[in-house]
This record gives C-alpha cells, structure tokens and sequence, in this order.
C-alpha cells in the first residue's frame, strides 16, 4: 500500500509559525508535527510526500518527494503520484494526526473508505455530501 501525505499547504492561518516553516513542519514535542503520523503510517506501507516546489523543509524529511507544481487542490496532488500507484493506496493531509490504531483501522476496512469528523463550523474546513453512505460533493472551505 502507498500512503500519500499531502504536504503543499501553505497554512496562511498559522501565520506567523508558517513564515519559516511549511504547516506540516512545525516542530510539536521536539520534531516536526508530520513525523509524529508518518513514523505511524511507515508501519503500513510505502510513504510519498507531495510538496510544493519551494517547500525545502518538506523535501528534507528524507522520505520520498512527488512535486506538485501548482496547488491545484487535492485531487491534483494526488494525481501528480499516479505513476507510483498501482494498487491500493491511502491519502492523508499532512497536518492531521492519526495514530498506530487510526491506520489499522483504516487499512483492514474492506472497499474504499474516507475519515471524517463533524463541525458545526465548516468555514475552516471542507463540507462532504453523503448520500445512503456514498460520496456525492466535496465543497472546499465554503464562504
């Protein structure tokens, strides 16, 4: 399994932390935030980090490195590793965590499946239309 981690954020609302380091590096407990999921994730597959071109800091996790030349979104980021896909894989936004447990669960689940969590506010985040268990929309950040 390749698990993607999707790392190209530029996180304009952690400003100021984020002048000197990409969103996903920023050190928590004594190492950049991402590890704390990514050490997790090596645990069950092959790891790839896409990135921004200019996000230095990110390319020297030592793990492999996938460019996404532009922040197309997540659907780009992702397609920009499709020639290092070839089965199942796993997608996970660099500045969550997600634990040992997390992971299992989510690798033993039979078919496609898709971790979310409910908000009363949704201006920080994206919105999922679920119709009868099935995803219909994805809305980023909605104004």
């Amino acid at each position: 399994m390749k698990i993607i981690f999707l790392a190209g954020g530029k996180g304009e609302r952690l400003k100021p932390l984020t002048e000197e380091n990409s969103k996903s590096m920023i050190p928590v407990a004594g190492k950049p935030f991402i590890t704390w999921t990514l050490e997790n994730a090596k645990k069950f597959g092959e790891v790839l980090v896409v990135t921004g071109d200019r996000q230095e800091d990110v390319k020297r996790l030592g793990e492999k490195i996938v460019i996404q030349d532009e922040p197309l979104g997540t659907a780009n980021a992702i397609s920009v590793c499709e020639n290092e896909i070839d089965d199942e894989f796993l997608v996970i936004n660099a500045d969550c965590y997600a634990s040992e447990e997390d992971l299992q669960k989510i690798t033993e689940t039979d078919g496609n499946c898709v971790g979310i969590f409910s908000s009363e506010d949704t201006k920080d985040f994206g919105v999922i239309d679920v119709e009868n268990g099935i995803i219909k929309n994805i809305e980023e950040k909605p104004k």
